[in-house]
């Protein structure tokens, strides 16, 4: 309050000696009071004392907060612009150029932090187990090169085929069945090993009476659950280490790659 009333003071010798030295015209008097009188703002209803001096020391129109949310809004759209055009997106770890400058450590934080949120320890749910009779009936099936499945083009292929299994006489094979996709359904996972790796997911359309290749991953990928992969790479110097995040359609959310 003291400091409003200093203020106040401070401004009334000023139009005085403005008064007294100055010779103003009454159209510039009038332009100069009614510019005064539009930075007082208007009040509806009954005010107190304390609530009409507020507004007095505070005394920020609707233009002028609207023109500043407008600039902070402005410089937030051209930072992100910015940084989205310095920023360089890789496809995959391999594709990492020599010799990349280290992180900050505000970078490594943030990065710690993201990883942190997320959730690698998945759950393999059975999904509804009255159906089990019929859907391991339907899946021998196709194990057994009867029927064939669809890839994500539409393409028709018999396991035996797509993978090559007659190539190699010596690998060994092991299977998975239960929810992986989460729509209380199993599905049907198949793990290459002893030369021929891979991981293959198979999903069973009851209604349609078709088989979907689900997911495909390559050499070193396991399942580590509903909707969730894990890969170890020993063939490079040290463990390398991933995880993967599908979603309820196969296709995957998230990667995340330690070395």
């Amino acid at each position: 309050m003291k400091r409003a009333w200093k203020a106040l003071g401070v401004c009334g010798c000023c139009v005085l000696f403005m008064l007294g030295c100055s010779q103003k015209t009454q159209p510039e008097l009038d332009s100069h009071t009614e510019m005064m009188e539009n930075t007082v703002p208007e009040t509806t209803g009954e005010m107190t004392s304390e609530e009409i001096q507020k507004e007095i020391e505070n005394p920020v129109s609707q233009e002028s907060s609207t023109e500043i949310i407008g600039t902070e809004q402005e410089i937030s759209v051209e930072s992100v612009e910015e940084a989205s055009k310095a920023a360089k997106v890789y496809s995959s770890w391999m594709d990492f150029e020599k010799n990349l400058p280290y992180a900050d450590e505000t970078t490594v934080q943030l990065l710690m932090d993201a990883y942190e949120e997320l959730e690698y320890v998945g759950t393999f749910e059975p999904g509804n187990v009255e159906d089990y009779d019929e859907y391991i009936k339907k899946y021998k099936r196709l194990v057994d090169n009867e029927v064939p499945f669809l890839d994500d083009e539409g393409n028709a292929f018999y396991v035996r085929e797509y993978e090559r299994l007659d190539q190699y006489p010596n690998a060994t094979y092991s299977y998975y069945f239960f929810d992986m996709d989460g729509d209380e359904e199993p599905e049907l996972g198949i793990q290459g090993y002893m030369g021929n790796y891979f991981l293959d997911v198979f999903d069973y359309d009851r209604e349609a009476d078709v088989f979907r290749l689900w997911y495909s991953a390559g050499a070193g990928y396991e399942l580590a659950g509903r909707q969730k992969l894990f890969c170890i790479d020993y063939m490079h110097t040290g463990p390398r280490c991933a995880f993967t995040q599908l979603d309820e359609d196969g296709n995957e959310e998230l990667n995340v790659f330690f070395s």
